[in-house]
C-alpha cells in the first residue's frame, strides 16, 4: 500500500510537466552597448596623442576607453572602482559636433566629488575612500565621445589645457619629404 501511494504521488507530481513543452528562451530586453559601435579613427588618434602626454607626466593607462554617443544636454554614466589614496585622471575627446563635454566624478552615494573646469575636457580626482564611484559625461551638441582613464599616486599634478594638439597641428597633413612646411 505504501509503495502504491508513493507511486501515485510521483505520477501526480510529474504528470503536469510531462506534456508541457519547454518554454522558449527569453529574448533580451535590451541589447548591451558595444564599444566597437562607437569607433572613430579620428577620436582614437587624438586620444592616443593625449594618452602619450599623460603617460609622460607619470600616469598609467587603466582600462579601455569608454566610448559613446551623446545628444545635446544628455548625460552618460560609467561605473568606476577606485582605491583610497590613489588618483585618477580622466580625459575626453569628442567629434567636432560636440561643442563641449563636461566630466564629473560622483561617489557611491551620488555626491559630486569633482567637475571639469570650463573648457577643459579632463578631470583629476584622488579618492578619499575605496569603492564605487561614477563618471558622468554631459554634452553640449551631438556626437561621439571617448574617455580614457589613467591612474597615478597622490602628488602628481596635471594640466589639461596643453594636452591636446593645437588645432592647426592636428588638421594639417605632414609636409612631403624634402619640402618645408611653409610656402
Amino acid at each position: 500500500m505504501r509503495s502504491t501511494c508513493a507511486r501515485t504521488l510521483l505520477i501526480a507530481l510529474a504528470l503536469p510537466w510531462a506534456g508541457c513543452p519547454e518554454p522558449p528562451p527569453a529574448e533580451p530586453d535590451e541589447e548591451e552597448e558595444r564599444a566597437d559601435e562607437y569607433l572613430s579613427e579620428e577620436l582614437d588618434h587624438e586620444l592616443d596623442g593625449i594618452a602619450e602626454r599623460v603617460r609622460q607626466r607619470g600616469f598609467s593607462p587603466a582600462d579601455e576607453p569608454w566610448r559613446g554617443f551623446l545628444v545635446d544636454g544628455a548625460t552618460a554614466t560609467q561605473r568606476l572602482s577606485l582605491r583610497s589614496g590613489r588618483c585618477v585622471v580622466l580625459v575626453a575627446v569628442a567629434s567636432p559636433q560636440l561643442v563641449s563635454l563636461e566630466l564629473a566624478v560622483h561617489d557611491g552615494d551620488g555626491a559630486e566629488m569633482v567637475r571639469s573646469a570650463a573648457g577643459e575636457w579632463g578631470v583629476r580626482y584622488c579618492a578619499a575612500t575605496s569603492g564605487v564611484h561614477f563618471v558622468v559625461a554631459r554634452a553640449e551638441g551631438d556626437g561621439l565621445f571617448a574617455v580614457r582613464r589613467f591612474d597615478g599616486p597622490r602628488g602628481l599634478a596635471i594640466r589639461f589645457d596643453d594636452l591636446r594638439a593645437a588645432p592647426t597641428e592636428a588638421l594639417q597633413p605632414p609636409p612631403p619629404p624634402g619640402r618645408s612646411a611653409t610656402p
